[in-house]
């Protein structure tokens, strides 16, 4: 297996390993997303996932009887690929503080390992293309994240906002840390992951975040 990461100023600080291709459908529906999530649905034709793929053009309707058919069959197959790791992470043992960071850890792994099935799934998951399946798995996702975040939010008295609200707030933080990473203009380390999820994890919890003073003397600020 191949190893990739996000490459920031200073090189790859972080990586995680990269899926391996094994059989024809696989190598298609790896092409797909990669095609998707950089050109978009509408933007890629079947013949161009066939020619990254190595494939006749052909062969993509023995496996896929539509582009449509196949849009779907790839969100199915990578969103279960990050439900599980997030389910895996979630359900650990562990305090609450221990199963929420290592959540988050696992989820920044997971799109290191996979970043186009990351822009894929910020691009396509709410398109009018989408098959009852998939729409279901989105929804399971969310009623996972959102159920975990209630747990959080209930045994800490966090009555606002609501596990919706929170859950929205921390995946934007990590979908904005990894494209600031991706545009070089973070190093995305493990120290920095782990202060981010930190942070994230204070947000949810509602503890307070430490006293800051600023080296400088006349700024002092709660951060």
């Amino acid at each position: 297996m191949s190893f990739v990461g996000v490459t920031g100023k200073k090189g790859a600080v972080v990586t995680g390993v990269a899926r391996k291709v094994v059989d024809k459908r696989s190598a298609i529906i790896e092409a797909a997303v990669t095609l998707f999530a950089r050109k978009g649905f509408h933007g890629t034709a079947v013949p161009e996932i066939a020619e990254l793929a190595g494939v006749a053009t052909g062969s993509i309707y023995r496996y896929f009887e539509t582009k449509e058919a196949l849009v779907n069959a790839a969100i199915l197959e990578r969103k279960q690929a990050m439900f599980d790791a997030f389910a895996a992470a979630a359900s650990g043992g562990g305090e609450l503080e221990t199963r929420f960071r290592r959540t988050w850890r696992a989820l920044v792994a997971f799109a290191l390992a996979h970043p186009d099935d990351f822009r894929f799934f910020e691009m396509h998951h709410h398109e009018s293309y989408l098959d009852a399946p998939a729409r279901a798995l989105g929804d399971r996702v969310m009623g996972a994240a959102v159920g975990f975040m209630r747990e959080i939010m209930a045994a800490n008295r966090v009555a606002a906002p609501s596990p919706e609200a929170m859950v929205s707030l921390v995946w934007g933080a990590l979908v904005g840390l990894l494209k600031s990473a991706d545009q070089n203009y973070l190093r995305l380390d493990p120290g920095l992951v782990d202060a981010a999820g930190l942070a994230m994890w204070r947000a949810a919890s509602g503890c307070p975040l430490p006293f800051v003073v600023s080296s400088d003397p006349d700024f002092v600020a709660k951060g």
